[in-house]
């Protein structure tokens, strides 16, 4: 997001930073100092997450390495109260107030463009789980949410793994499901040959009957989320380096 700023514009952001390290399954409660505060995942992964009046915990969306947390909130003064942050893994957070930001993004273009690219980004993604809370079952939001998670794994022997991957219990507080329900649909699709579930590990050794199957059923094509065009074409599988014609 900061590549192309210059020295003088890094040296203000650099100086407003703070950090916050938060322990792997350590929740914390987003207190009222985090107003106006924009949050940067550095490390490790996170899951913001609101509590209802009946205390039920409902997932939010999940930031790695490199997303935001609280971005659009924080432009617009909102607070975090009520808010909480589940950590999946250890996670290291950068934060600096939201005026700053917007004072470099004034100076420097491209980061105007990665700020707005970020907020375009969260808006497809809150309507892409809006409509797959409201319209698909457990098995077809959890095939979505399972897409997503593959966008960060690493091409193997023809199967895409991702390590690091959430247990049970964090997929169904992403997709809205008892932990048991997800673990139904995992052995389906397990047994389907679709995907391959182990502790720490995804492994998925046909992506894209699973991305046919996520077609058909959510309109992908329509409802996206965040994925770019670079994040769909990471999952398609290994790219192929042209051979050298021999003259």
């Amino acid at each position: 997001m900061f590549a192309d700023c210059g020295d003088d514009v890094l040296a203000r952001i650099f100086s407003a930073l703070q950090t916050t390290r938060l322990r792997a399954r350590a929740t914390s409660v987003i207190n009222p100092t985090a107003q106006g505060r924009v949050g940067f995942v550095w490390s490790g992964r996170v899951r913001l997450a609101r509590v209802s009046p009946g205390g039920v915990a409902v997932t939010l969306y999940t930031a790695e390495r490199g997303a935001t947390l609280g971005l659009p909130g924080a432009l617009l003064g909102f607070t975090g109260v009520g808010a909480r942050i589940h950590c999946d893994t250890a996670a290291l957070i950068l934060h600096l107030p939201a005026r700053v930001l917007l004072d470099a993004a004034a100076e420097c273009p491209s980061l105007a463009r990665a700020v707005m690219t970020a907020l375009a980004s969260q808006s497809l993604d809150y309507a892409a789980r809006v409509f797959e809370l409201a319209a698909l079952d457990v098995r077809a939001r959890l095939q979505a949410e399972l897409l997503r998670i593959a966008r960060r794994g690493v091409w193997k022997d023809g199967s895409l793994i991702v390590v690091d991957a959430p247990t049970q219990a964090a997929l169904g507080a992403q997709i809205g499901a008892a932990r048991e329900a997800v673990t139904r649909h995992l052995r389906d699709l397990s047994e389907e040959g679709l995907i391959i579930f182990k502790r720490g590990s995804i492994e998925f050794p046909d992506l894209k009957r699973l991305q046919a199957l996520d077609k058909a059923q959510a309109g992908r094509a329509m409802w996206s989320g965040a994925a770019s065009a670079a994040n769909e074409q990471d999952t398609q599988g290994p790219k192929q380096t042209p051979k050298k014609r021999v003259e």
